[in-house]
């Protein structure tokens, strides 16, 4: 955001967030992002948007449109509300993104779980004879479990690990809208009141973030802590016993 000053204020941002794609196949989820640009005039009350959307039907232009088609629409109290109807269009998505994020970890190890168990829930019923044999067999299988699980929480690490910085851009966005609102209430551009209406919605943006970042956080450490216990057994050491006699 420029200085503020009497002539004009110019805001613009790249605000990033994920919805659903409606896919039959695949991902059902993208991750996109909306340039704004906006500058509020406050002499003459006056407005200039320039919206960037990714697709032609969005649903932040469909809200923006509806709004506009009431007759006594108050979106041109505060030049802020659109700020906020733009965010308050997407950014709830992002729970449900990692709701199912959190699923297919919990997926992934449950299964990876399952799988080791019905490797080795018959060990103890094999003959030395036995145990013999199926060992390259159990090797192999130990082996390919957990390649699979490893190759499975890197791809899900790989979506995972971008999200903080996005989390954290969306915030700094927040606050810097923030900060403006209380700099428009000072200079008299609207009424305590409205400030006070835009501060808990801005409020509310910061706290789900927050929350966000913190959900990202706790999921890298839970799928760190699970690759670390299964790289190792990549690099498998056996230590394989018998006779030196050459009689």
């Amino acid at each position: 955001m420029d200085e503020l000053n009497l002539t004009s204020v110019d805001i613009c941002y790249l605000f990033k967030y994920v919805e659903k794609n409606g896919r039959p196949n695949g991902n059902p989820w993208s991750i996109r992002q909306s340039g704004v640009y906006h500058r509020y005039s406050p002499k003459v009350n006056s407005n200039v948007w320039l919206l960037l959307h990714p697709l032609a039907d969005s649903v932040a232009q469909r809200r923006l449109n509806d709004w506009y088609s009431r007759p006594h629409h108050s979106l041109n109290i505060n030049p802020l509300r659109i700020h906020i109807l733009l965010l308050s269009s997407y950014l709830d998505n992002w729970r449900w993104y990692l709701k199912d994020l959190g699923n297919t970890f919990l997926n992934i190890v449950s299964k990876a779980t399952r799988d080791f168990v019905r490797l080795h829930s018959t060990e103890g019923l094999l003959t030395s004879v036995q145990a013999d044999i199926s060992m390259t067999i159990d090797i192999q299988e130990d082996y390919d479990l957990s390649f699979t699980t490893l190759q499975d929480l890197r791809h899900l690490e790989q979506k995972v690990i971008p999200l903080r910085a996005s989390f954290q851009a969306n915030l700094e966005i927040v606050q810097v809208l923030e900060a403006t609102n209380k700099e428009f209430q000072n200079a008299g551009f609207y009424t305590e009141e409205e400030a006070v209406e835009q501060t808990d919605c801005l409020r509310l943006f910061v706290s789900q973030l927050r929350g966000h970042l913190l959900s990202v956080k706790i999921l890298e450490k839970r799928i760190q802590g699970v690759v670390f216990l299964v790289r190792p057994s990549f690099s498998p050491h056996y230590t394989f016993k018998g006779s030196n006699d050459c009689s």
